[in-house]
């Protein structure tokens, strides 16, 4: 049975992770997911119901009042725009996240790519990563609200033990899911300078992390827009310094397979496989051509003298990195921007991770007025990672 680029790199991956294991070593870490919600624990230890009756009932009295505040707004939001919370009018957005904030909970947008927005009434969160620094009991919870449901999030410190607990309730039923609510112990939780709070279930893990305070508004969708296009694995667009005179470290066949998968042209899908070529396929010169000198400062010349070049059918062959990718174990964002008189931006990109490896860099983007935009350099922060 013949199986697609994608299916071939699924398998190699596990393979690769079942090799790793049996020689003792750990596995590369997962590539960043830009922000999806916190993943669901694993282990359930205690089940839910078996938390006191009065404990659970407070639990559930106050993701009652999240649902019903919160369903009525999503059901007229939906009805008119989809099911699809990035789709939302900004005003919209607002409404749905301000009829859960008005109950004084901490909330958030189930919306995947923007962890900037951070979660709404943080400093409650923030105080109880303080009270179990000091070793006191305290409890918090935080909800993620969707289009057709909500998440809570809850953890508590008692008696020196620290759990974290999910639970999701779909609009419309009487009371949360029960296949969906987990609980696990952790080992620790802290709130960081940068905003974020991190947790983990052991002390010899990476701990997982997620942003809490908000950035300001003016960098909200620079990210996802500017640089999630072109952060594939080992494009060097963010990890070289580069600009229009000097860009030979810029890798031109991953950045094309990062851009052309951002704008919504995954290979696999587009353009045919090259048999003899494991997860390679031919791409017309105009197209490889076409998007790389729209969004670069680089010539058709200079593309042409790659040598994944073929002149006799005027094609590129492209390939899907094979290996780990660049940003793994952490999240980007943009931390700051700076204007420039010619119309052109700065973003300071930060490759967020709760360890020593994080990175800076410095990409330059000069926007079009039609929404269109060109990227003209980037300069990497010394010791940056990636």
């Amino acid at each position: 049975m013949m199986m697609n680029g994608k299916s071939l790199r699924a398998v190699c991956a596990l393979l690769c992770c079942l090799t790793l294991a049996s020689c003792g070593k750990a596995p590369a870490p997962a590539a960043p997911e830009s922000s999806v919600p916190p993943a669901a624990p694993e282990s359930v230890s205690p089940p839910a119901q078996e938390r006191p009756e009065a404990e659970a009932s407070a639990a559930d009295g106050e993701f009652a009042r999240v649902v019903e505040a919160a369903a009525p707004a999503a059901r007229e939001i939906t009805a008119e725009y989809g099911e699809v919370i990035a789709a939302f009018p900004e005003a919209e957005r607002e409404r749905l996240l301000t009829a859960v904030t008005a109950l004084g909970v901490p909330a958030k947008l189930w919306d995947y790519g923007n962890s900037e927005r951070g979660i709404e009434g943080w400093q409650a969160i923030a105080e109880f990563c303080e009270a179990f620094r000091r070793g006191e009991d305290a409890e918090t919870a935080w909800y993620w609200v969707g289009a057709e449901e909500a998440a809570q999030y809850r953890m508590t410190a008692a008696d020196g033990t620290l759990s974290r607990e999910y639970r999701c309730w779909k609009f419309g039923d009487l009371s949360p899911s029960a296949d969906s609510t987990t609980v696990e112990t952790l080992s620790g939780v802290k709130f960081r300078e940068d905003g974020w709070i991190e947790w983990s279930r052991s002390p010899d893990e990476l701990p997982e992390q997620e942003r809490i305070v908000p950035l300001p508004k003016e960098l909200w969708g620079l990210c996802e827009k500017y640089v999630m296009p072109v952060a594939g694995d080992h494009s060097n667009v963010l990890t070289r310094d580069w600009d229009a005179e000097n860009h030979g470290d810029v890798w031109w066949e991953f950045v094309f397979v990062s851009l052309s998968s951002g704008v919504g042209k995954e290979l696999s899908d587009t353009y045919e496989a090259v048999e003899e070529a494991y997860d390679t396929y031919e791409v017309p010169a105009a197209d490889v051509e076409g998007l790389l000198t729209g969004y670069f400062p680089v010539t058709a010349e200079e593309l042409r003298a790659l040598p994944n070049y073929r002149p006799d059918t005027q094609t590129y062959r492209m390939q899907y990195f094979q290996g780990s990718g660049t940003f793994v174990g952490g999240d980007l964002e943009v931390t700051d921007k700076t204007d420039h008189p010619d119309g052109s931006m700065t973003l300071r990109v930060d490759w967020v991770r709760p360890d020593d490896w994080s990175g800076r860099y410095y990409l330059t983007v000069l926007p079009g007025e039609d929404g269109s935009w060109n990227y003209l350099g980037n300069r990497v922060e010394p010791g940056a990672g990636g």
